[in-house]
């Protein structure tokens, strides 16, 4: 009966899983009437057209390229794996304008088969380049690839070209520094543990893997997601997702880190004012959108994705 009355409750999200267990994508028409009055009731939340429909988006990735600046994400709506294709935006005057023919970039085929996530966008002196990964459930068990474009103006891309492969959730989350041709990712199991590791990476290669270590993060936690950024300073900063260990549900909060000797070392958790922590169930994948400023999204209350901007 308290399930029942849950349902009821947040009727929108049960359509959802209605559509979801009949494997029938929610149609863009009823998620934009869904969407009508079912805006989150948070600070500073950055609105966004995503080609499903719902509005609801999570994995933000900024970066600046020849004056413009660009947007990967993927919608999520209620935590739906089905609709989250990486998309891309570019922003123009205030609004954040789809970029023709990558908006989506990629889409699932098969509900419950495959889903795409974890976009992460690196600007060059001469070419943009856009990474996301692909989870496949195969009869053997999960795999993990990631793919990878690029282009020389950020509005005409290549076609996706294979990058890696490997094991389910040990291509997390990757995180590019473009300064030492370095990819960062998460290698991650919520049972365990997770550890970080870094790839040598140039023109669409990786090369040797290496493992680093995290300092000072607090003890019951693990790395799911991360983004990195070369500050002006020549000062490399992570911002990392930290999940709780061994629990079913997300518990999560952001932590900010710098790259020093060859590891990543804890400088500071981030701190919601209330105003922020008021609609969060979980913070989720962030990113550095300047240098003092954060995009972040997270999930409320009842259970939307949302986006929103935060100053640090």
């Amino acid at each position: 009966m308290g399930k029942i009355l849950k349902n009821l409750k947040n009727m929108r999200h049960t359509l959802y899983k209605v559509c979801d267990a009949a494997h029938y994508p929610m149609p863009k028409w009823a998620a934009s009437l869904l969407r009508t009055g079912n805006g989150v009731p948070a600070p500073n939340v950055l609105a966004v057209e995503t080609y499903d429909g719902s509005g609801q988006a999570v994995h933000p990735s900024v970066a600046e390229f020849r004056g413009k600046t660009f947007l990967a994400l993927t919608p999520y709506p209620y935590g739906k794996e089905f609709y989250e294709n990486p998309s891309l935006y570019c922003l123009e005057g205030e609004a954040w304008i789809p970029v023709a023919a990558m908006a989506p970039v990629v889409r699932a085929k098969t509900m419950g088969r495959e889903h795409y996530s974890d976009p992460v966008l690196a600007a060059y002196e001469d070419q943009i380049t856009l990474i996301y990964r692909r989870c496949d459930r195969r009869p053997e068990g999960k795999i993990d690839q990631l793919f990878w474009m690029d282009s020389g103006d950020g509005l005409h891309w290549s076609e996706p070209a294979l990058l890696a492969e490997a094991p389910g959730n040990q291509l997390l989350s990757p995180a590019v520094d473009v300064q030492n041709r370095r990819l960062f990712c998460a290698e991650t199991d919520p049972s365990v543990d997770s550890q970080v590791v870094y790839y040598d990476y140039r023109d669409g290669k990786l090369g040797e893997k290496h493992s680093c270590e995290v300092l000072g993060m607090e003890e019951g936690w693990f790395v799911w997601h991360m983004d990195v950024k070369r500050f002006e300073d020549g000062t490399l900063r992570g911002l990392f997702m930290l999940r709780r260990k061994h629990l079913r549900q997300i518990v999560s909060k952001l932590a900010l880190f710098t790259w020093e000797e060859a590891c990543w070392k804890w400088d500071r958790d981030v701190v919601w004012t209330p105003e922020e922590a008021r609609p969060i169930q979980f913070v989720y994948k962030s990113t550095f959108a300047g240098e003092g400023r954060l995009l972040c999204s997270a999930c409320d209350q009842k259970n939307r994705y949302y986006l929103f901007y935060k100053e640090i």
